[in-house]
């Protein structure tokens, strides 16, 4: 054994036994009698080795125990970080290994992959530095790893050589621990619901950052309080306690509760509320889970309002509507239940997939197919299609269906719609089956006939060829695109998009338009279009009948000369009987002056006079209302619009024929109860309240009754004029509002006032338009009275 005894970080000796050895040492090389006191000195030196290395040898002993006690690992590495030395019970029960295993092995032929760059180092630095620690993982014999903290001191040996002495202690359990602390951190920092976990005190110790972003609070804003603060409402005593029951039970409380942000915005919030258990199975805290519903709440309630307008509409329909969820029907209209012959309550009670028993076999695979296709929400599916089902009483009938994936309570759902087409279906094949006479009627037809699937000519008869002037052996191989090159450009696009649609069997089509086709000579002639889709050869198809209707366009423009020169006729005749009309008056006025005394002495003479005043006035009357008729017509009414008391006017009018009504003992009901102003021409309205009133006059029998009312709305006002008269049918009402629409009563039986020209109503009607507004008239037919009204913008 080698020590360097002066070394004292080598050395085992006492500094107290140093200087007494060195105080011997020097005593003897001082002496004369140098070989005598040299061996004294070795035997002395001797001496104090020998009892220091039974003190070292005792104090390894004790050291040596201890450390093979010890729950540490303790182990010494040379320089090439190879084992020299381990606490062998130690390493075999942490780790399995025992001497034979690891000395003489490098430690870092143990060591985590992961680890192996950072152990290194700081080996390597700790050798340098003379001391060091690391976090590492360590390979046990049996497989795994297992985490420990290994701090390490270096020291020289007996030998000269630097060692590390490395102590590590298992925190594999505190690993974990923490890692399942940063783990639960980051997933409560991401998701979305606001986490708030509170002591037993109910105190928040903790919240996330979706608790921030939902309150508006921080986190240093919200710890040590109690939630309660965050409630827009004092929770009900009831319910707390029915949470602190459920919670210090172990259980969860599910709520909904109405809070409030910092804010003052409320929200309505669902939450849970755990308790969180220590390891000895005790509460430790509690945790609170919410989330903002405010969306679903108010999403939900106008769900409910939807479902009730839709069963209201639904319960009102003449198609058979059915809602199909996981299987079943979640609802089913009326009229379903009257197509299949099932009560509601049996198709609501049957199980999963029993609706399939009303289809035919023939068509329960494709209809299945259909349905799960459109309940994965793929594209490629038939929204309509007709098939055979079946009724409770077993008849087969033929339905037309159109259905689609809807969601209902957040879950896919089929609503479906069914018309029964059994008797079209019959008509259909009787139809096929009278293919053959159609063709010869068609044949014999004086209209073009064609049918047009798939954009091609299927069918075309030779006088649709004759009307476009193209030979019907090049016309009947002709393609949609082909027959829109000769339609005119201004009716190309109506042409087409028509077309396509009613190929494809859609709703939104017209039917009967005109357009115009150049033939090959350039001539431009008009095409009376009457089409429609059919089912042909099983598909839908456009039906397309055509009439050359060139003569009557050209007729109609005739006829708007016509009327051109018959309105001219009308204002010159008009005008020219205006002048003497005039005159008439002026002298009938100047006769009533002058002979005054003899036309009371003569009475018949009066009659006369009286009789003729009459009647210049009726036909200035007619003759001012053809005028103005006229002038409606060709829009030359100028209107002078003032801000009007709509309230005064009605009542100036009524005050106006007073007379007039009390002739027949009318009844007269004014219902307004607050002044009403709106920009009007004040004479034409009058004029169109008067003809109102005189009509109601004149048709309703004596001792009748006419009431005037007024709806006053935000943008418009409505004038209604009642009466309890004769009425009006469905007829009359057609003509009522046209020039010259004079409906005759006369010798009917009917005890009211005939006369008039048929123009007061067209009139009224046309100065109504005028200010932008409109009239109608509502009656449920003869004898039942009549409502005139109009509306006016305001």
């Amino acid at each position: 054994m080698r020590l360097n005894i002066f070394n004292p970080l080598e050395n085992p000796f006492k500094v107290e036994e140093i200087e007494e050895i060195k105080k011997k040492l020097k005593e003897y090389t001082n002496s004369d009698i140098e070989n005598d006191d040299a061996d004294k000195f070795i035997s002395f030196l001797k001496n104090k080795i020998k009892k220091k290395i039974v003190q070292v040898k005792q104090a390894e002993k004790k050291y040596r125990l201890i450390s093979e006690n010890v729950n540490d690992l303790i182990g010494v590495l040379n320089h090439a970080f190879e084992y020299e030395y381990i606490n062998e019970n130690t390493f075999l029960h942490t780790l399995g290994y025992n001497k034979d295993d690891l000395l003489g092995e490098s430690v870092l032929n143990y060591i985590h992959p992961e680890d192996l760059k950072k152990a290194t180092n700081e080996l390597r630095e700790g050798f340098k530095k003379g001391y060091g620690s690391a976090q590492i993982r360590l390979h046990k014999k049996a497989g795994g790893w297992i985490w420990v903290e290994a701090k390490g001191k270096t020291f020289v040996d007996e030998d000269g050589e630097k060692k590390a002495l490395i102590v590590s202690r298992d925190i594999t359990d505190h690993k974990k621990a923490e890692e399942r602390t940063q783990f639960l951190s980051s997933i409560t920092e991401q998701v979305k619901d606001a986490i708030i976990i509170t002591n037993t005190r109910f105190e928040i110790i903790y919240i996330n950052k979706a608790t921030e972003e939902l309150y508006g609070y921080k986190k240093t804003e919200m710890l040590g309080k109690s939630p309660d603060f965050l409630n827009a409402e004092p929770m009900a005593e009831e319910i707390q306690n029915e949470i602190y029951k459920t919670v210090l039970s172990r259980n969860v409380w599910t709520g909904t509760h109405l809070n409030k942000k910092k804010d003052g915005t409320t929200f309505y919030c669902d939450f849970k509320i755990s308790p969180l258990l220590s390891d000895d199975g005790q509460i430790s805290s509690f945790i609170a889970i919410q989330r903002d519903i405010t969306p679903k709440i108010v999403s939900r309630q106008k769900l409910k309002d939807s479902e009730e307008r839709f069963r209201m509409l639904a319960e009102q329909a003449l198609a058979g509507i059915f809602l199909i969820q996981d299987g079943v029907y979640k609802y089913v209209n009326k009229k379903f239940s009257d197509m299949t012959g099932y009560s509601t309550e049996e198709l609501l009670s049957w199980r999963p997939n029993e609706f399939f028993k009303i289809i035919h076999p023939d068509f329960r695979e494709f209809t299945k197919t259909q349905a799960l296709k459109k309940l994965r929400g793929e594209k490629d599916v038939i929204n309509q299609y007709q098939y055979k089902g079946f009724k409770k009483d077993g008849e087969v009938r033929w339905v037309e269906q159109y259905s689609n994936r809807i969601e209902y309570h957040a879950k896919p759902a089929i609503l479906g719609i069914i018309l029964d087409i059994t008797d079209r279906k019959k008509a259909e094949k009787k139809l096929r089956e009278s293919e053959e006479k159609f063709r010869i009627i068609t044949e014999k037809s004086l209209s073009g006939i064609a049918i047009l699937q798939d954009n091609k000519y299927v069918y075309i008869n030779k006088e649709f060829a004759n009307i476009i002037g193209y030979p019907y052996s090049e016309v009947k191989n002709w393609n949609l695109k082909e027959f829109i090159e000769i339609v005119h450009p201004d009716d190309k696009k109506k042409v087409f998009e028509q077309a396509i649609k009613k190929q494809k069997g859609e709703k939104n089509v017209i039917n009967h338009y005109e357009y115009r086709v150049t033939k090959p000579s350039g001539e431009v002639i008009w095409i009376d279009n009457i089409s429609g889709t059919i089912i042909f050869n099983g598909r839908t198809a456009d039906l397309v009948n055509k009439i050359d209707i060139t003569k009557r366009k050209k007729a109609e423009e005739e006829l708007v000369k016509l009327n051109r020169m018959k309105t001219e006729l009308l204002s010159r005749i008009s005008h020219e009987l205006k002048t003497p009309l005039t005159s008439i008056n002026g002298y009938l006025e100047l006769l009533s002056k002058e002979f005054d005394n003899l036309l009371q002495e003569n009475a018949i003479l009066e009659t006369f006079i009286t009789n003729i005043k009459e009647g210049t006035d009726r036909l200035t009357q007619i003759t001012n209302n053809v005028i103005k008729t006229i002038k409606l017509g060709s829009r030359k009414l100028d209107l002078k619009k003032t801000k009007e008391n709509l309230t005064e006017l009605i009542q100036d009018c009524v005050k106006d024929l007073k007379s007039l009504l009390d002739l027949r003992n009318h009844e007269v009901i004014i219902s307004i109860q607050q002044d009403i102003m709106i920009k009007i021409d004040l004479n034409q309205i009058r004029e169109v309240l008067t003809n109102l009133l005189v009509n109601a006059y004149k048709f309703t029998p004596p001792y009748g009754k006419i009431e005037i009312s007024v709806e006053n709305r935000e943008d418009y006002v409505s004038v209604y004029v009642k009466d309890n008269g004769i009425g009006i049918t469905e007829e009359e009402k057609e003509i009522i509002f046209t020039q010259f629409g004079k409906v005759e009563h006369f010798g009917k039986g009917f005890d009211v006032k005939i006369g008039g020209s048929g123009l007061g109503l067209y009139i009224s009607k046309r100065i109504i338009n005028f200010h932008g507004g409109d009239m109608g008239v509502i009656s449920d037919g003869r004898n039942m009275g009549s409502v005139f009204y109009f509306t006016l913008p305001k």
